[in-house]
Parts: C-alpha cells; structure tokens; sequence
C-alpha cells in the first residue's frame, strides 16, 4: 500500500509524538484541571495549525490521566464545568492512569471507570485500556520504551501485561471492539509501516477491523501536518473488509478534531473527490453526535456516505 507520507517521515513524527506524550505535566487539583482543560480547547480551536490542535489533544490526555492517579477525580470528569469539546480525551487520559494506577486487574478498573466517569463518554476510557495494552506487549517497542525510561527520557510505569484472551473474558463486545481501537492504534507506533501494522493486526487475537480503524486514526493523527494529503489519497490495494475499516479510522480522526475543535472541518472543505467524500462523511457523522449530545467513541453511527 503506497503511503503519501514518506517512511522516513513517519518515524520521525512518531518519536516526536511519544516524547511529546511523556513529556511531564504538573500536579493539579480538580479546579485547576478544568480551567486548564477548558484553556487548552480553547487555545486549539483559534488555532489554524492542526498540529496546535492535535498536541492539544495528548496534554489534556495526560493532564486526565495524572489527575486519575492521583485520586483527585471523583468528580472532575462529571463536572458540568467541563466543556464537551474536551470529554472525550478527558476520559481517554482517565484509562491510561488508571491502568498506570491499578495495572490491568479488570475488576478494578471496572470499578474506577464506573465511579468517575460520565456514561455518555465512559467507553473512550475502555479505548485507552486496549493502547495500554499495546504499550505493554512484549516486543523491541516495549524494550526501547524500558531503555527510555531507565535513562530519565520517558516515564514508564513497571506494569506485566496479561495474555490477551483471558483477560478479554470479562469484556463485552462493545468493549473488546474498542480495546481493539485502542491497541490497533499502538500497532502503527510499534510497526515500520501502516501496511506492517495490517499485517501484525492480522494476528493478534483482537478484532480486525477496530484494530484496523485504530491504525488508520493513529496514521491521521500523527501525520496531522498533512490533514490534506492523508485525507485526499486512495489507499490501495487494501482488500475489502480492510479498506472498509481503514476508512472508517480516517473520517473518525476528521470527527475526533472537529468535535474538539468546532470549525476545524471548514478548514479542509474541498473539490478534490477523495478528500470531499470523508470531509461530508465527517460532517454528517459530527452533526448526528451534536444531535445526540456527545460523539460515539470510535466509531461511526453513520455509514459513510449516509445521505451523500
């Protein structure tokens, strides 16, 4: 599968995303946490650059997480003074420490998310269980990530990771569905190429097709410099069920930021055919879950093309 963003390129920005990732944020309490939220969403939306918006998106994750660690989130992630733009991420960042706080003991993390999260954005916290996952599979990824942290340059908390069917008992489907997302997004991190991420997602034991929309959300979001060219290229030869998945991750990222971000869709309206039909599938889907009042997590309500 050609890519429109040279290898090398790709490389290059996800080591910049993960050191801006682990990059350590300072403690807050719960009022201070909603301000920051709130002025980093707004920062993000009168930006222009889609990267401001995107490294928007991993500060409020790890301003969520850490807030979870430290036990202080009982009530921030329900506080009506948490604008919905940021829920979303917020309750993805409430995941990650939570696996970071309790390890990956289902009943525990059962009970935690249920407690403090919000129902109608709890399943993104489930997204980010499955990217912990990800994280935490033996492999150089894992290895490197370890040698990173003994030397000070990422934080890594020491955590074993179960094998994976056993611990996927307990989950609904609904839930493994987005475990899948979440860990198809750490296979891009952890492959040379979308198509080796395809490959590695063939064998896991997670769903296909989530693991597959996760590696397509991952790719859009880490080549957020080039919106225009991710979203306006044809991904073949990919076979169907593949291409279908693939696509579907590509117009969730367009929705992921549009939600965060109101306006961020009019800066890519186009002619160009490719690029139009995700942009309209985005724009139909973002204005269904501001109908509803709040995005599905990861996926689409709307098959694309709906009312095209």
């Amino acid at each position: 599968m050609k890519s429109p963003i040279p290898g090398w390129k790709s490389w290059l920005r996800k080591s910049e995303t993960i050191r801006s990732v682990s990059q350590k944020t300072a403690a807050a309490d719960i009022v201070e946490y909603i301000r920051r939220m709130n002025e980093i969403q707004a920062d993000a939306r009168r930006s222009r650059d889609p990267l401001v918006k995107t490294r928007s998106f991993w500060r409020m994750e790890k301003l969520s997480a850490e807030l979870l660690k430290r036990g202080e989130a009982d009530l921030a992630f329900q506080d009506p003074r948490l604008v919905a733009e940021v829920r979303p991420i917020a309750h993805c960042g409430m995941g990650i420490g939570a696996v970071e706080k309790l390890g990956f003991q289902r009943e525990e993390l059962f009970a935690v998310i249920d407690r403090v999260a919000e129902i109608d954005y709890k399943m993104f916290a489930y997204e980010s269980i499955g990217a912990m996952l990800g994280v935490y599979e033996p492999g150089p990824f894992l290895r490197l990530a370890r040698g990173l942290d003994a030397i000070g340059l990422i934080p890594m908390v020491p955590l074993q990771r179960p094998r994976l069917e056993p611990f996927l008992e307990r989950f609904s489907s609904i839930e493994r569905r987005l475990l899948a997302h979440g860990f198809g997004r750490l296979l891009y991190f952890r492959n040379n190429s979308v198509e080796a991420a395809i490959r590695a997602a063939r064998r896991s034991p997670l769903d296909f097709a989530s693991c597959v929309r996760g590696i397509a959300f991952a790719f859009s979001m880490v080549n957020c410099r080039d919106v225009r060219p991710v979203m306006s290229h044809c991904y073949q030869p990919l076979d169907g069920p593949t291409a279908v998945a693939f696509e579907a991750g590509l117009v969730y990222a367009l929705v992921f930021w549009e939600w965060m971000s109101p306006g961020f869709l009019d800066l890519y309206a186009t002619s160009d055919p490719i690029l139009r039909n995700r942009w309209q599938a985005a724009r139909t889907e973002i204005e269904e879950s501001r109908r509803l009042g709040f995005p599905q997590a990861f996926d689409l309500r709307l098959p694309i093309g709906h009312n095209n």
